[in-house]
């Protein structure tokens, strides 16, 4: 500055100088460069003013905003950072979502002020700390002071909704004593919740009301083996509930319709008095049967039937077969009691030697042993009353 001076001063001195030689074309020339040198000196003299602006700040930089904050912040999104002043984008500042893993990957806007960095996996309902450090700035690289005066909260879990995909079979139909199968519903449900079931009996074809079976809490119901055609019909449905607060859902009733077991006749055909086993059977059932008392002069010999059947002993009066599937006629065969010939002659009055193995057949045979003892008896008699006469 004081060269500048100097410099103009000296050449005021050289005009003068000039001037007191009477040129009057050098006075107005070195009028015009006093001028100019004085415009010079203006312009150095607000530049030198200037210079304690273009200072370097000594301060440390702040955090002048951060976003997300408040409540509702999404579960990932980008955390964007707002410095007081440039930042020197070479030196790794940290910042971290509470005690989380260091967020990674930011950026830099154009200014070098503004910090953009992404996070992800964050827990609905959390409330999450930014703590930012290590960062400094471009003039002095100062460090600023760590910053965890920001916060945020993130949104509540939306509520999950089930949805049943397949539904139970609306009618189902069974038989009594045979009773097999089961009735199953499929479901999802939203925002990874966990499902759980409950399946209820009821007294109409409806989802309403009923009463909860206790052991049946899942997605499959076994139809219960003890139903009976006289309870029949039967209907079931199912409450698909999930955690997370959602809405239950009840499944379309079903209606389980049970079959008597049905039945076939057996009609025992017997000579005998007090034959019985006739009657309607369940195939399978095993049958009992006896021929009764056999007619005169007869003896049981077998069993026959109309379509095969497997007899416990088909010699036998009283005996067991299994039913077939349809009716069946049974029949008791008889057959002539056995009898011995007589062997040998006896005297007129004699017994006969051959006795019948029934008590009727002897008493018959004693009957005729007697007639003829009897006839023989007179006729002796007779004969010895003639001799007597002949002898007188």
């Amino acid at each position: 500055m004081k060269r500048l001076l100097y410099y103009v001063l000296g050449k005021k001195r050289q005009v003068n100088q000039k001037k007191s030689s009477g040129g009057t074309m050098h006075i107005k020339a070195a009028r015009r460069l006093s001028t100019g040198l004085m415009s010079i000196a203006v312009a150095v003299g607000a530049f030198v003013a200037a210079l304690p602006l273009l200072t370097a700040n000594a301060a440390a930089p702040t955090v002048l905003s951060v976003t997300p904050s408040g409540t509702g912040a999404a579960l990932s999104g980008n955390v964007v950072i707002t410095f007081s002043e440039a930042i020197d984008t070479g030196v790794t500042g940290t910042v971290q979502l509470n005690a989380l893993t260091p967020l990674s990957g930011g950026s830099w806007d154009a200014t070098d002020t503004v910090y953009t960095i992404p996070y992800s996996g964050l827990s609905y309902s959390t409330a999450y700390t930014v703590n930012i450090s290590g960062f400094e700035d471009v003039a002095t690289n100062t460090t600023m002071t760590a910053d965890s005066s920001n916060s945020f909260t993130t949104m509540a879990a939306p509520t999950p909704v089930i949805t049943i995909n397949t539904q139970p079979t609306p009618t189902t139909t069974v038989t009594e004593g045979s009773i097999t199968g089961s009735l199953s519903v499929a479901a999802s449900v939203t925002e990874s919740a966990t499902l759980s079931y409950q399946w209820y009996e009821n007294g109409s074809a409806s989802n309403v009301g009923g009463t909860a079976i206790p052991t049946e809490t899942g997605a499959s119901f076994t139809i219960p083996t003890t139903l009976t055609s006289a309870g029949s019909p039967y209907y079931y449905y199912v409450v698909v509930s999930a955690t997370g607060g959602a809405t239950s859902v009840p499944s379309d009733p079903a209606t389980v319709n049970v079959d008597a077991v049905p039945t076939y006749l057996v009609t025992v055909d017997s000579a005998g008095t007090g034959a019985t086993g006739s009657g309607s059977f369940a195939a399978g059932d095993v049958v009992s049967i006896d021929a009764g008392t056999p007619p005169a002069g007869k003896q049981f010999k077998e069993w026959t039937s109309s379509v095969p059947v497997v007899f416990a002993d088909a010699t036998s009066p009283t005996t067991t077969f299994v039913m077939p599937a349809g009716g069946v006629t049974i029949t008791a065969v008889f057959e002539d009691v056995a009898t011995t010939p007589p062997v040998g002659g006896g005297g007129i009055g004699a017994p006969s030697a051959g006795i019948f193995s029934s008590a009727a057949g002897r008493a018959t045979v004693i009957s005729i042993a007697g007639a003829l003892m009897a006839v023989g008896s007179v006729a002796f008699l007779g004969r010895k009353k003639i001799s007597q006469l002949f002898k007188r």
